[in-house]
């Protein structure tokens, strides 16, 4: 049987995002999770999880009494006073950013974890300490524009990571097409770099949702206002969907504050059929999508998004770009319908082609992508896959 981890989960705040909420959730159930993050406010915490406060980021009184808290607490258990004299240094420059890196590396000696798993890359400075020293097993997960994209557009980045790259014990990539990302910033035959599919409880989605044809076709996209996700594409689709006379309505959920999406609606005179709208629960996000008849993801670049398998989970047909990623979720024509990226025309002709198909056609459709979620992206499956990857980092220390 294998040994019960010690596993500090480092998202920056105790805010984590669904997936890795899910992650911890499982994997406490035979582990010492510990949460550490900056941002201490959150919602409901998960029961058996430590959370450990590294000080709140807005407030540099109390980012200096938690490194009092941290510093007496090793004095305690090392009797060693040079944290005492690190944290005088700091308090004298009045160094923020200085305390929250010797809040962080204080917790991880006083936790002594197995696994450090880092979950942005943004946060690897914090790390530097403790990649250099090689004094823990840190994982890294990689996902998204951090990966995709920065790096290969600021060189400054891309040489920073390639200095850090080579001291982090395992990555994990959330789609092949990441892994290989990965591999061209840092690539070694010793390099642990496993793929880990997002994985959900697919009790939310006991069944799928019923499908009907609308008088008017609902198109819905969901996403933050950032030009990665080829909203532009998506307006100037609509503008050819209107010109050719197709009835629709299409509605971004997110994205509102996109100044350049906004200027397209009202030049293109598309007010009455597309609607842009804030950020909404989760809840009232399924409930619009079991009311849509197709999910378009028009981006430019992603990781793998976890909109397209909650979409293909609920029986919401799928429509995306060939992006990173979601060509090892969607297969054109059998789970889904995949067009080029930066295609308005493409897109334009898909949506058309779909709003022909037979409910017989369409139903065929939804099961298997049920089908393919249910065997690839299951919590079960996601779990195993993690502690794999923790066990292989520590089996090649």
């Amino acid at each position: 049987m294998k040994s019960e981890l010690k596993i500090v989960i480092f998202d920056g705040s105790f805010k984590t995002r669904p997936f890795i909420n899910t992650v911890i959730k499982s994997l406490c159930e035979k582990h010492q999770i510990y949460v550490l993050g900056f941002d201490t406010r959150v919602d409901e915490k998960i029961k058996g999880v430590k959370y450990i406060d590294l000080g709140t980021q807005s407030n540099k009184l109390n980012l200096l009494w938690r490194s009092l808290v941290f510093s007496f607490k090793n004095l305690y258990k090392s009797g060693v006073f040079s944290d005492f004299f690190e944290l005088l240094k700091l308090i004298t420059h009045i160094d923020a950013s200085g305390l929250k890196h010797f809040n962080f590396n204080l917790a991880l000696k006083q936790i002594r974890p197995n696994i450090v798993h880092v979950q942005w890359i943004s946060l690897l400075p914090y790390c530097e300490t403790i990649l250099k020293e090689n004094s823990y097993n840190v994982v890294l997960s990689q996902l998204g524009y951090q990966l995709n994209v920065r790096p290969f557009v600021e060189a400054e980045n891309e040489a920073y990571l390639k200095t850090l790259f080579p001291g982090i014990r395992g990555f994990h990539s959330v789609s092949e097409a990441i892994k290989e990302k990965s591999n061209v910033l840092y690539a070694s035959p010793s390099k642990i770099d496993k793929v880990i599919y997002s994985g959900f409880n697919f009790n939310k989605f006991p069944s799928i949702c019923s499908y009907k044809k609308t008088d008017a076709l609902q198109l819905i996209s969901v996403g933050r206002p950032h030009w990665i996700k080829g909203y532009d594409y998506m307006i100037k689709a609509c503008k050819d969907l209107k010109n050719n006379g197709v009835n629709f309505h299409y509605t971004i959920i997110g994205a509102k504050g996109n100044e350049e999406v906004a200027y397209m609606i009202n030049d293109f005179n598309l007010q009455d059929y597309v609607t842009v709208t804030d950020s909404i629960p989760q809840k009232e996000v399924y409930q619009l999508m079991a009311n849509s008849n197709l999910l378009v993801l028009p981006s430019i670049a992603e990781g793998i998004a976890n909109v397209i398998i909650e979409a293909m989970a609920i029986g919401l047909p799928v429509l995306s770009t060939r992006c990173g990623g979601v060509v090892e979720l969607v297969t054109d024509n059998e789970t889904g319908f995949l067009v080029p990226i930066r295609d308005a025309s493409a897109l334009s002709k898909k949506i058309q082609d779909f709003d022909t198909l037979s409910i017989e056609k369409i139903n065929a459709l939804r099961m298997n992508a049920r089908e393919k979620v249910e065997q690839n992206h299951n919590i079960t499956k996601m779990t195993a896959d993690f502690e794999d990857l923790y066990y292989e980092c520590l089996k090649h220390k």
